[in-house]
This record gives C-alpha cells, sequence and structure tokens, in this order.
C-alpha cells in the first residue's frame, strides 16, 4: 500500500497513476490524517508534498521520517538546492523529487525506493561527492592507509564482488540477487570487509573502490 500526502490536484493527478500501478494507494490530505492512516498499518511508501510542509525547518523532516516509521519516506515537488536535499536526505528522507521529473523519472525513482535504495539527484551528486572526499582513504593516510591497501589483497573474490556492486551503488536485496545469495549473507561480507580494510561504512567503501579504480592504470586487468 502507499499513501500520498497531498492537497493539490495536480500533485495527485502526476503521482497517482504511477503508484496505483504498484498497488493500493490512499490518500490524506494533510499530516493529521497521515497520522490516523499509520495507526493502521505501515505503508510500503509514503509521498508527500513538499509545498504542504511549508517552511518547515529541517530538523522536522526528522521528525516525519520517525513518524512514518520503516517506510520509505519520498518528497515530491521539492525544488531544493543541493544544501537542502543533502539535510533531507540525512534526515532519512529516500528520495527528493523534483517538480520537473517526468512520469518516467518518478517511476525509475520509486523502484529504486522499493528495492532498498536511496535517489540522489544529478545536481547534488558533485556536492555530496566533495563532502564525501574526506571519508576516503588516501596513501598519505599513513596506518589507516596501510591497512586498507594491505586488506584489499585478504579479499576472497566474492567479497571483491560484493565490494564492487557497492560502489555502483547497489542495495544489499540487488546485490544478493545478482549475486544469488541471501540478504543476510551479503550482510555479513561487508561485515568482514570492512574489518580487513579498516571502514567503517558503505560510503567509505564505495569511495575507496572508486578511487582504487580511477587510479588502476588503463592496462591493468
Amino acid at each position: 500500500m502507499f499513501v500520498l500526502v497531498a492537497q493539490r490536484p495536480e500533485f495527485l493527478d502526476k503521482w497517482s497513476p504511477l503508484l496505483s500501478a504498484r498497488g493500493e494507494v490512499s490518500v490524506v490530505d494533510g499530516l493529521p490524517g497521515l497520522q490516523v492512516k499509520l495507526q493502521a498499518g505501515l505503508p510500503a511508501a509514503i509521498v508527500v508534498d513538499r509545498l504542504l510542509l511549508g517552511d518547515a525547518a529541517p530538523g522536522f523532516l526528522a521528525v516525519l521520517k520517525s513518524l512514518c516509521g520503516e517506510s520509505c519516506l519520498l518528497l515530491g515537488d521539492t525544488g531544493y538546492q543541493a544544501e537542502d536535499e543533502l539535510l533531507a536526505l540525512a534526515a532519512g528522507i529516500a528520495a527528493c523529487c523534483d517538480a520537473s521529473l517526468g512520469a518516467r523519472d518518478i517511476d525509475r525513482i520509486v523502484g529504486i525506493v522499493l528495492d532498498g535504495g536511496i535517489w540522489i539527484s544529478p545536481k547534488t551528486l558533485p556536492e555530496l561527492a566533495n563532502r564525501l572526499q574526506s571519508l576516503t582513504v588516501r596513501p598519505a593516510d599513513g596506518a589507516a592507509a596501510e591497512k586498507t591497501l594491505a586488506g584489499l589483497g585478504e579479499l576472497t573474490q566474492r567479497q571483491r564482488d560484493v565490494a564492487d556492486l557497492v560502489a555502483k551503488g547497489e542495495s544489499n536485496k540487488r546485490i544478493a540477487r545478482r549475486l544469488d545469495i541471501t540478504e543476510r549473507t551479503v550482510k555479513s561480507h561487508l561485515t568482514t570487509i570492512f574489518d580487513k580494510l579498516g571502514l567503517t561504512d558503505r560510503l567509505q567503501l564505495a569511495l575507496f573502490v572508486s578511487r582504487r579504480s580511477s587510479d588502476r592504470p588503463a592496462d591493468t586487468q
């Protein structure tokens, strides 16, 4: 089930058909109605018209996400700049969908979110990359870098496969499907990978793998 939190007819006309193709859709006209709806059970995803939130502070989005529990939370017609989108993602929003997005793009984004991923707009990706550079392990980082580089040689082929897919932005669910293993096994591999490389999360892993790929000579197999 999906819940649309909106009042504007044009917003409902854009989102309702897309979600209806994936399942039952309920519409509420505000956050009080959403609270009532959530008492009956958590939907797969909740889409909120950003304009309905007015000038709510970024901190409010974390409260909204907490209200929605494990349901995926998307914001529609955001018009966000990169900074605002990053704040929303940090608050737990799975996707910030700009008003300019077409039906095909929105449907793809919904699919990504339902598959356990998050969606970041192309305009925000460079800013995110800049902010994550500090997490990248570089040779100048001394002992930490030495452990990471040494640990790379200790990874099994399957662990390398998992690391490569993480670097491509795949969710645990999609990695499990691609490698024909369980999500639990993917999580176990990631725990081992983090320990061997001295990393703490998948963002560091993705940046490390991406940098190693870009630094590798063109004729290296």
